[in-house]
Formats: C-alpha cells, sequence, structure tokens
C-alpha cells in the first residue's frame, strides 16, 4: 500500500527512513531520529485521511513545544479525524484545529488512561445490519433486528448512517450502546443525498435504494 505521503510528513520531523525497495512502498527501514519541532509538519489530504491521524496521535509522544500539522489540498474522510480528535481527548489531549486545514499539538500535553473506556462495534458494519432490519423484519416490532455494541451517541462519522435510514423511513430506537430497528414506511422513501459524510456505508443506501418508492441520487 503506498505510504509516500506518511514518509514524507515523517521525514520533515527528521525521521530516519530508508525505502528498501520501490520508492513510496514498504519496506521501511527506520533509524533513529533526530527530531526537528519548529516548522510546521505539511502532509496531503486528498490522498488518505490516515497519514493525519498517524501522526495526530504520535506527536503527543514527542510535544515538547506546540506542534502544527498543516493540510496540503482538501481533507477527505473528515469523520475519520473526528474519531482521532474525540478519543485524543478522552486520553487528555485537547488539538486545536483550524479549520480542516492546520492542526495543533499543545506543547507538555501527555497521554492519560481515560480510566474505563467503551471500545464501540463498527458503525460501517452496523449500517449492514440497519438495511436488513428496514427490509426483512416487516410491519411489526416483534421482529426487529438489535444492534449491540454501537448506539445513536457514538463517536464515528458513519453512524450518520441511521439519519438517512430514518430520513427513508427506517423505524430505530436507540440506547447506550444499542440499536434496535424494524420496518417503518413500506416502500422506504426515496431520498436526495450527499454522501461525503458516511463514505463507508454509501453503498449500504444503494441497495436500500431498490426498495424505495422514487429515483435516489446518491453522491
Amino acid at each position: 500500500r503506498p505510504i509516500g505521503d506518511l514518509v514524507d510528513a515523517l521525514r520533515q520531523l527528521g525521521c530516519a527512513i530508508d525505502y528498501l525497495g520501490n520508492p513510496g512502498f514498504p519496506p521501511l527501514r527506520i533509524g533513529t531520529p533526530s527530531l526537528q519541532l519548529d516548522a510546521p509538519i505539511q502532509v496531503r489530504g486528498d490522498v488518505s485521511s490516515q497519514f493525519l491521524t498517524a501522526l495526530l496521535m504520535a506527536l503527543p509522544l514527542v510535544a515538547q513545544k506546540d506542534i502544527a500539522i498543516e493540510v496540503v489540498g482538501e481533507l477527505i474522510s473528515r469523520p475519520y479525524i473526528e474519531i482521532t480528535l474525540n478519543l485524543l481527548a478522552r486520553f487528555g489531549v485537547q488539538v486545536q484545529r483550524d479549520g480542516w486545514q492546520r492542526f495543533t499539538i499543545p506543547a507538555g500535553c501527555q497521554l492519560r488512561s481515560p480510566g474505563d473506556i467503551h471500545v464501540e462495534a463498527d458503525a460501517s458494519s452496523a449500517s449492514y445490519f440497519i438495511a436488513l432490519g428496514a427490509i426483512a423484519t416487516g410491519a411489526s416490532a416483534i421482529n426487529r433486528v438489535e444492534i449491540r455494541g454501537v448506539g445513536a451517541n457514538s463517536i464515528q462519522g458513519d453512524i450518520r448512517f441511521m439519519e438517512a435510514a430514518q430520513m427513508m423511513g427506517v423505524a430505530i430506537e436507540s440506547g447506550p450502546n444499542w440499536l434496535k430497528v424494524s420496518r417503518g414506511a413500506w416502500p422506504l422513501k426515496a431520498i436526495d443525498l450527499d454522501c461525503n459524510h458516511i463514505p463507508d456505508a454509501a453503498m449500504t443506501l444503494a441497495v436500500m435504494a431498490l426498495y424505495a418508492n422514487g429515483t435516489t441520487p446518491l453522491r
């Protein structure tokens, strides 16, 4: 998998990284770094949000002074960066954000255990079972689908698939780390939706759209 953009960002920090094969791809040789934290670190945002996530998680370990990350280009998959920022806050690191183009890790921050923490189930995978409940349970709530491990208060961006399903007429109840889904409107209601905020769950909506009462544009 291409990793060149992350390597470029780490080299700006003074990390000693060499490619052992094709440039831009593993395997890598990682040597002893000579960290340089004065200048902002630039990382592309239009390739993968995972590179920015990696930097946000690692840099609190060396934040002897404020460390700035500047995103080059438009940042894709913003909901996943929101997950990272939320979890860092739970562990005591309050990253300062200037829009989606600049992130600052404050000097002296330290990762601290929050004590007990619930590891949520995957909201993207939950979308399949929300769709199952919408299509297959019938009009009665007796046979509804119950999903455990993730609820409406999830920090994951793809939980907003639930909102799209409700727009289509699906009946959903929610509590702490659970969802209960049953058929509401039938056929489902056609919607027009920009799915940039739920990129991994958009295809599930495409399947549900087959059971809608009109054309459903998904962008």
